[in-house]
């Protein structure tokens, strides 16, 4: 008497699905997806694996599976793969003379067991290998900056702050921070500025290109077009969403430091070098701010080549944290 009614209930239903008592098949769509290799100067290459990452469903537990497949002469690769689910995890890797290539494709929708768009054309861009070098390259890492309201300079070279603060000598990037800030659920406004020590010095910006290759930025930085400041904010009005906590891991930077000029404000001489992934700030967890981003430094006086060889990097004794292995 007791079970007539329970039964007819939706908790019910579902407890029987949990428990196995009810056998329901339960069919994630299937996907398709074509490939197609370049190298960067739009050539297709034939005879490239191509490894993909995809959630397989099919039978549980549900487990990521790998497919490896081969791109034809018109350089094309077809993977398709039955009750998965909607993204696809890609990459071209350890392929040599090439820079790993590879991103994620998340599809739409569904529709009568596909997802879709069905079988769309996804390009992957190879970069060649070029002339790779040595470089000073480093995370730096919730780096505290120790003062604010104070110019502060960090040596590229030295990898440290300048004295009196850390061992460096050169003020090669020069920051300083401004701040009112109590808590973050009040509103405060912060201003972190970039200087540089030298006429011609300066930075400019470069975002990620859409290769999806490691090796993500042109390979040498321009000769011209640096601008001598860069002005971060971070602030949260009432009523506003906080803005300018998380930098834009598409943003990128090429800098150049230690410029020489003739009487006529000619470059005679510089170091150039990138920064990947922005400039990171914290202020939340600290009185100042804590800083993290990662550079590249050429060593070489006008040269602008930026292809890093992760095997030379000039500094020697890095932290697990402060380690640098894309190109």
């Amino acid at each position: 008497m007791f079970l007539k009614p329970f039964i007819k209930t939706p908790i019910f239903l579902v407890f029987l699905l949990l428990c196995g008592c009810a056998s329901v098949a339960v069919e994630w769509p299937d996907g398709q997806i074509t490939f197609h290799v370049l190298d960067d100067s739009g050539k297709s290459l034939a005879n490239i694996p191509v490894d993909t990452v995809v959630f397989d469903r099919s039978k549980p537990p549900a487990t990521y599976k790998v497919i490896t497949s081969t791109t034809d002469m018109h350089g094309l690769a077809v993977v398709a793969a039955p009750n998965i689910s909607k993204e696809y995890s890609y990459t071209v890797r350890n392929l040599a003379g090439y820079y790993s290539s590879g991103g994620l494709y998340q599809f739409h929708t569904s529709a009568n067991g596909r997802w879709l768009p069905w079988n769309p054309e996804i390009e992957i861009i190879l970069k060649p290998i070029g002339n790779r070098v040595p470089m000073y390259a480093k995370k730096v890492w919730q780096a505290s900056l120790p003062e604010k309201d104070k110019p502060i300079g960090y040596d590229l070279v030295m990898g440290d702050w300048v004295a009196p603060y850390g061992k460096g000598g050169t003020n090669d990037l020069i920051f300083t921070l401004k701040r009112q800030f109590t808590s973050v659920t009040q509103d405060f406004n912060a201003t972190l500025v970039l200087t540089f020590q030298n006429d011609g010095d300066g930075i400019q910006s470069v975002m990620t290109d859409k290769s999806g290759s490691t090796f993500r930025i042109p390979r040498s930085a321009p000769p011209d077009g640096y601008e001598s400041k860069l002005i971060l904010q971070m602030r949260r009005e009432k009523g506003k969403p906080i803005t300018g906590v998380f930098a834009d891991p598409r943003q990128n930077y090429f800098f150049r430091i230690r410029a020489k000029t003739d009487g006529q404000g000619n470059i005679v001489g510089a170091l150039y070098g990138k920064i990947y992934g922005g400039v990171g700030w914290d202020i939340f967890h600290s009185p100042t701010a804590h800083l993290h981003f990662a550079y590249y430094l050429n060593p070489k006086p006008d040269s602008r080549n930026m292809e890093f060889d992760p095997s030379q990097n000039l500094f020697k004794k890095l932290g697990s944290l402060e380690r640098i292995y894309e190109p």
